[in-house]
């Protein structure tokens, strides 16, 4: 059966034999990024209407053409293409490459489809995004978020009460552990001596004893160390050939740099460091280690004498007035003492004043200020508190989102006396994470386009295999009946000849009659399951993918499950079972559709990832996802449980932080769970936790808020 040229929209090719529905067709062409059908020799055999956008080019013109070359301008396979792998595995096939030619950043993805040529041969599913403005967006975000992140640590280890030598350890600890600037486990900060001409080391780690004894003391001018001191610069060496100084006994084979420690023009001291390969002498890297040795500036000036402290008060508060987060000092009761230039910015206040003795619990959204109280009361206890988001008015009534995390500040006895509420404007990079999400779900889109395809082409292949096979059945048929009615007419006639009944007799055998009433019947029901089973998915799509109303609406959450779970098949029956239990008494549940079964998409899709992960999964043990609802007093809840890897301890803390994540470059931007939990908690006022053994899998249990009369 020939590609029909029902779809205008669509470009295919007139050979070899394929048989694609027009709803499949016309999905395609809603896909804002190009999509080609290909073989597993590069060869394009359908082209969707986005090629004339991205590649400027007639889908027509290049049907039957080598896809290297139309993409990519080679004649040669090109690097890191995943069809070949898809080929290989039988498999959907991901990545992320860089294309030469056209210097961005793409996704591309290969699904088979299930579709074959006329030779038999597998169809493929190519699809490709320029991804360019997305990556540098994310590495933007990730870079400022973890400045700000490293920054907001040292400033919440300076405000410690701890004794000052343990102080240093903790700051030089967090300092050389800032993972992208490649740097070894090793390193000092020395101090200036009394005499102001020699530096004593105050704090290291990594350090072997022979460099204890020789970097115990460096004169000003020795070394890397005495040169950053006298020179007041940055010194680098990064020479594998050249010797650290004359006071190492041995040749460096990796960079060391030391930053000075300044304050008001003069060096208290530095900070040596070791990197594993080249010195990072980028501009903002430089920028975030100096703002780091100006914390540490600001803590030995506290240190010192009541004069020197005044001093490194003063440099502390230049820290803090320079920060672009707001850091709000506040007593117990959440009344504001102090606060800095960025709190005055944040909120619309021309001067401080305004603010003093006012509570920052009224600047809090009235939905969010029961949580924030909870925040105080759990950080009077456990000295401080995760980050968490709020919504924030200003002194117009103006909304923001912020992200506040507190400490305590303790006297000498340990008593609790105030506490630092660090505020960050989040509202930019909540709309970014928005527009992530959306990209997301075009991704979701691509990925079910390709299972979609696949499943629809089952049913419609005994569909058409069943409706074959009744009209070779109907010929004969015909012949019998064509048979019947010869006699007939001579049994009317009273003038039956006997070579007429053999001739029917044998036509009845040259049918076989008895077969056909037997296996009609049975095609027909096959046929009529298969268009049912079809119109079930279609339908099931339709729901899933109906853009419905931003605002939130009484839905069927077991309706929406059962609708995800068909749309998803693709993404988990190749690993898994599902299993549902809804509860048919579930009230209606005020959610965001689409949100919500993006929601159920994304966990379902995790779920299945988490299965794969499981050694040994490509065998033929399957694992199970099991989904189901109740209701739990005034939420509805609802668990999607699988026969995963669990979750290790160690990163159980970090799984909803954004951009966190545990697969390979590549595979995840670290936004899923973030973004879902954004969904269930920030958008939906709901909850979202989950309980989870290693080695046995994990069950995520989400909850959100029934009406005041459920219906």
């Amino acid at each position: 059966m020939r590609l029909q040229e029902k779809e205008k929209s669509a470009t295919k090719t007139d050979s070899p034999d394929l048989h694609v529905s027009p709803e499949i067709v016309r999905l395609l062409d809603d896909i804002p990024f190009y999509v080609l059908l290909i073989d597993k020799h590069h060869r394009i055999l359908m082209a969707n209407k986005a090629v004339r956008d991205v590649l400027k080019l007639d889908p027509k013109d290049i049907l039957g053409k080598y896809c290297p070359k139309v993409v990519h301008g080679t004649d040669e396979r090109y690097p890191g293409c995943p069809l070949e792998e898809a080929v290989e595995k039988g498999h959907g096939v991901e990545r992320e490459m860089f294309d030469t030619r056209s210097q961005r950043w793409l996704n591309s993805a290969v699904y088979p489809t299930g579709l074959r040529t006329e030779e038999g041969g597998l169809v493929y599913l190519h699809m490709t995004r320029d991804i360019t403005d997305k990556k540098k967006a994310e590495e933007e975000i990730l870079y400022n978020y973890q400045n700000q992140a490293i920054l907001a640590t040292l400033l919440r280890i300076s405000l410690m009460k701890i004794p000052f030598q343990k102080q240093l350890s903790l700051l030089l600890d967090q300092m050389t552990s800032i993972p992208r600037l490649d740097l070894q486990r090793k390193g000092a900060i020395l101090l200036v001596e009394d005499n102001d001409e020699t530096l004593a080391m105050k704090a290291q780690i990594g350090f072997d004893e022979s460099a204890l004894a020789s970097c115990a003391r460096v004169p000003f001018g020795k070394c890397v160390c005495g040169r950053a001191a006298s020179s007041g610069r940055i010194e680098f060496v990064d020479d594998a050939h050249k010797e650290c100084s004359d006071r190492c006994q041995k040749k460096t084979e990796h960079c060391h740099f030391c930053i000075p420690i300044r304050s008001n023009s003069r060096t208290l001291g530095v900070v040596s460091f070791y990197a594993n390969s080249e010195c990072p002498r980028g501009q903002k890297d430089i920028e975030l280690l100096s703002s780091a040795a100006d914390i540490l500036a600001g803590i030995i000036e506290r240190n010192h004498a009541e004069e020197s402290l005044r001093e490194s008060e003063e440099k502390l508060r230049n820290v803090v007035d320079a920060s672009p987060d707001a850091i709000v000092v506040t007593d117990l009761n959440g009344n504001i003492i102090d606060c800095n230039p960025a709190t005055l910015n944040l909120l619309g206040y021309p001067a401080k004043e305004e603010l003093i003795n006012k509570s920052l619990l009224d600047h809090i959204a009235p939905r969010d200020q029961e949580s924030a109280r909870a925040v105080v009361e759990r950080s009077l206890e456990q000295s401080s508190s995760r980050n968490l988001v709020y919504a924030l008015s200003t002194k117009e009534n103006s909304q923001l989102l912020g992200e506040l995390s507190s400490s305590v500040v303790m006297d000498s006895s340990g008593r609790p006396t105030s506490l630092i509420m660090v505020i960050k404007d989040i509202t930019a990079r909540k709309l970014l994470e928005s527009e992530i999400a959306q990209v997301q779900k075009l991704e979701a889109i691509g990925r079910l386009a390709a299972g979609i395809a696949h499943e629809i082409n089952t049913p419609i292949q005994y569909v058409g295999d069943n409706t074959r096979f009744l009209q070779e059945a109907m010929a004969d048929i015909n012949d019998l009946l064509e048979k019947y009615q010869k006699l007939l007419a001579a049994a009317k006639a009273d003038n039956v000849p006997s070579g007429l009944i053999e001739e029917v007799e044998s036509a009845i055998e040259e049918a076989d009659l008895e077969y056909l009433m037997e296996d009609v019947p049975n095609a027909i029901r096959q046929s009529l399951e298969g268009v049912d089973r079809v119109s079930r998915i279609v339908r099931a799509m339709k729901e899933f993918s109906h853009p419905g109303t931003e605002e939130k609406t009484n839905i069927n959450v077991n309706k929406a499950i059962e609708n995800t779970i068909t749309v998803a098949r693709n993404e988990w029956k190749y690993v898994a079972d599902v299993e549902t239990d809804l509860d048919p008494e579930l009230p209606l549940v005020p959610c965001v559709p689409s949100d919500f079964n993006q929601v159920i998409l994304n966990m379902i899709t995790n779920a299945a990832q988490a299965i794969e992960d499981v050694p040994g999964s490509g065998s033929d043990e399957r694992g199970t996802i099991t989904i189901s609802t109740k209701r739990n007093g005034k939420w509805a809840e609802i668990r999607i449980s699988d026969t995963g890897t669990g979750i290790p301890p160690e990163i159980r803390d970090n799984i909803f932080d954004p951009f966190f994540t545990t697969k390979e470059v590549g595979k995840g931007t670290g936004q899923g769970l973030s973004i879902i939990h954004s969904t269930i908690v920030n958008k939906h006022g709901g909850a979202i936790n989950f309980e989870t053994e290693v080695g046995k899998g994990t069950t995520f249990i989400i909850r959100l808020p029934l009406p005041a009369n459920p219906t």
